[in-house]
């Protein structure tokens, strides 16, 4: 697209400086985060024990775990409810239609012949049949997932364990004789990596040692103070993922058998488009500190400190790293927010619990999704979401002719201004901890600086005046959040020409400008 020209296609955009608003503080916030400590994961919230909700949940959240059949794909699942039955949609990474959509609808058809059954037929032996039966379909397809899951245990984390498991003299060590011997008895064949064929086996040999407990051997290794006590919990964690598989048939079954009503009519799966991958919306020339900063503050005086600090604080090679971004990432519409957005444009149909609008994920949600979801107007229900801050993210496309593109597009925009103010709030956050750590840390070395060579005592250095010192927040709830200037990028008036967003057309789909 030649420079001044406007997008043709079918999808509109924001202004790109309302863009840049959020992907320049966004890629900083990233750069910054991304080799530091990660916050607690953000839980879905309750549903008060197991009730129908619940059960609700955990058949979309077992469906996604199950459809997700290798490392790096990712779904979403919601069911929707219409006149005549259900429809399991799915938004997703990989082959969703040609790979994902027919394993689950012969899932489910496996699903609604055993509901077919008496109470009384579902019980006992019988169960452990049907049960096996589902689990041996769900790990034929699961194959390269747990290859991907075994691989990285054998090669990253068994060996340290392992290790330490060996040479120990204490009592942990001497209890897990048996486990070790388990191990190299399952996890290699004649001395080698198990092929791919062999995870079937593999998983129910973890289901099963899980189930008798031997697993637990390697808690006795995650007390405080061993030194590879993180080793210990992967690995304890590895084993798990390992046999994953069944614990979610598990987890199926016993909730299809709950939703026996829910599921009495015609039930199939279909997919929701996936979106195209398209450039992030930064333009290298920008990419200053001094340009970001003047776009994320109107007062003066709060632009220049903060600036000072990020200056102080930020990793050589920064904007390098930003250009490089710019260049290089691509984003895309993730699945949960697909789901989303094709809920959004139904008019005559909706959730197979509109009181609970929940969706079913493969693996927690990125912050990003997880903001978008708690700032929609429509009320989506919270889900498992970590600290993780991805740049390869963007808010759902709208199509001008997709039904309530109007309000969906309205609503958009109150959401991207909210995600704008957080966005730049966490990275003023991020930059003012980490001033007063390293001015904490310079204190500190100051007052244990050498004697001097000249004879003159070496004091410790004493305290600032107060009108000297800055004020330190005590906590994060008394950083100052900066207002949201949406008029101005901030820039002053001798910058103004060099900084003109009508000159730079970012064609990016899904901002709508209506």
């Amino acid at each position: 697209m030649q420079k001044g020209t406007k997008s043709r296609s079918q999808y509109d955009t924001h202004k790109p400086k309302e863009l840049r608003r959020l992907y320049e503080p966004l890629a900083v916030l990233h750069e910054l985060t991304m080799k530091g400590t990660t916050k607690p994961s953000i839980l879905s919230t309750s549903t008060q024990g197991i009730n129908i909700m619940q059960r609700r949940r955990n058949f979309v959240d077992a469906i996604a775990y199950l459809g997700a059949y290798k490392k790096g794909c990712e779904i979403a699942v919601a069911v929707e409810r219409q006149p005549d039955g259900l429809i399991v949609r799915i938004a997703g990474t990989g082959d969703v239609d040609g790979t994902i959509v027919p394993f689950v609808n012969d899932l489910l058809r496996m699903l609604l012949d055993t509901l077919k059954l008496g109470n009384d037929e579902i019980m006992g032996d019988n169960k452990e049949r049907i049960l096996t039966c589902l689990s041996n379909f769900a790990l034929d397809f699961a194959q390269e997932k747990v290859l991907a899951h075994y691989m990285k245990l054998l090669h990253h984390i068994a060996p340290v364990c392992l290790a330490d498991m060996t040479a120990g003299l204490n009592e942990a060590c001497r209890d897990s004789v048996d486990f070790k011997a388990w191990f190299q008895k399952n996890f290699y064949k004649n001395g080698a990596p198990l092929p791919l064929e062999h995870m079937k086996f593999l998983a129910k040999e973890c289901f099963k040692v899980q189930q008798s407990g031997l697993i637990n051997h390697l808690r006795k290794f995650t007390y405080q103070g061993h030194e590879h006590v993180t080793y210990f919990e992967k690995f304890y964690k590895q084993l798990r993922k390992l046999s994953l598989t069944i614990d979610m048939t598990s987890q199926l079954l016993a909730s299809a058998i709950s939703l026996r009503q829910d599921l009495a009519n015609s039930l199939a799966a279909e997919s929701i488009p996936s979106s195209p991958s398209l450039p992030i919306p930064l333009l290298p020339r920008k990419l200053t500190m001094e340009g970001i900063v003047n776009r994320m503050f109107s007062d003066p005086s709060a632009r220049d400190d903060f600036l000072q600090k990020l200056q102080r604080t930020a990793r050589p090679g920064l904007i390098q790293t930003l250009i490089n971004y710019s260049q290089e990432v691509l984003t895309e519409v993730h699945p949960e927010l697909l789901v989303i957005n094709y809920f959004d444009t139904l008019s005559d149909s909706g959730f197979i619990d509109e009181r609970d609008r929940y969706i079913g994920c493969a693996k927690p949600s990125c912050y990003l999704c997880h903001l978008f979801i708690s700032y929609h107007p429509a009320g989506y229900s919270v889900i498992n979401s970590s600290s993780k801050i991805p740049l390869n993210w963007r808010l759902p496309d709208i199509s001008v002719k997709e039904g309530n593109a109007m309000a969906r597009a309205k609503n958009q925009k109150s959401v991207l201004q909210q995600l704008i103010r957080t966005i730049r709030s966490k990275l003023e956050e991020r930059v003012e901890n980490e001033w007063i750590l390293q001015t904490h840390r310079t204190e500190s070395e100051a007052e244990w600086t050498l004697p001097t060579d000249d004879g003159t005592p070496n004091h410790s250095p004493q305290p600032s005046s107060p009108a000297s010192t800055p004020s330190y927040p005590m906590t994060s709830t008394e950083l100052r959040i900066p207002e949201l200037d949406t008029s101005s990028d901030g820039t002053s008036s001798a910058d103004k020409d060099s900084d003109q967003d009508e000159e730079d057309v970012i064609v990016f789909k899904g901002r709508c400008r209506f």
